[in-house]
C-alpha cells in the first residue's frame, strides 16, 4: 500500500531492540552530540521509526520534538567529527566548531579542518578560524563549492503543490494521523516557499 495511506512497517526483533538501544543513547545525551548523531544516523538509515512513523521527519519531530534539518546537521557533524577523530591528530572538541564544515565532503571537511589547525598555530580552534578556513580554501579554488538545489519551472512548481494539495486532501477524507498530515502540510509548504521568496519586499 502506498505511504500516502500512512502504513507503517512492523520492525522485526532485532531491529527493534537496535531502536531502542538508539533511543536510549539520544534520550540521555550523556555522551554528547557524536553518540546522538550517529544513533540518529542509524535509526534514518536503518528506517527504524517505519514502526510508528512513515518518515524520519515525522518521527523526530514527535518523539524529540526536533526538525529534520536540525537532525541531519547533528548527523553530519557526529559523522565529521568521527572521521577528524579517526583521521587526524588534533581533533574537534565541540559540533561549534564543526558547523562551517557542513555541506562539505568528508574529504574538504578534513582539508578544511587542517587549515584551520595550522592557522590557529597552537591556539584553540574555534569555528570562527574554522569557518575562516573554509573561506580561504575556497577562494584558492582547492575546495569545490557546495552545489545548489536545481532550480524547479514554474510549472514543475505548480504541479508539485497540485499533487501536495491533492495528496493532503486525500489524507484528510481518510481520517489520517497528525503525524502524516504535519508531514504533508510541511512538503507542501517546502514546495511554496521558493515562490514567496522569489517576491520583491514592498
Amino acid at each position: 500500500m502506498s505511504s500516502v495511506l500512512g502504513v507503517v512497517e512492523a520492525l522485526t526483533d532485532e531491529e527493534g531492540i537496535k531502536l531502542l538501544s538508539c533511543e536510549a543513547v539520544i534520550d540521555t545525551d550523556c555522551n554528547g552530540f557524536t553518540d546522538v548523531g550517529l544513533a540518529f544516523a542509524q535509526i534514518r538509515d536503518g528506517r527504524l521509526y517505519r514502526g510508528e512513523f512513515e518518515g524520519f521527519e515525522a518521527y523526530c519531530q514527535a518523539k524529540w520534538q526536533y526538525g529534520r534539518r536540525y537532525v541531519n546537521q547533528i548527523i553530519s557533524a557526529a559523522q565529521l567529527f568521527t572521521h577528524l577523530g579517526a583521521n587526524c591528530s588534533l581533533k574537534p572538541q565541540h559540533e561549534s566548531q564543526l558547523r562551517p564544515l557542513l555541506g562539505l565532503t568528508v574529504e574538504q571537511g578534513q582539508q578544511a579542518w587542517d587549515h584551520a589547525v595550522k592557522n590557529a598555530g597552537g591556539r584553540r580552534i574555534t569555528a570562527r578560524l574554522v569557518k575562516n578556513a573554509v573561506k580561504e580554501l575556497q577562494l584558492g579554488g582547492s575546495l569545490a563549492p557546495v552545489p545548489e538545489k536545481p532550480r524547479v519551472n514554474k510549472a514543475e512548481q505548480r504541479r508539485l503543490i497540485d499533487n501536495a494539495i491533492g495528496q493532503l486532501l486525500a489524507l484528510l477524507s481518510q481520517g489520517a494521523s497528525h503525524d502524516t498530515l504535519t508531514a504533508k502540510v510541511e512538503e507542501l509548504y517546502g514546495h511554496i516557499q521558493p515562490l514567496l521568496a522569489t517576491k520583491p519586499n514592498r
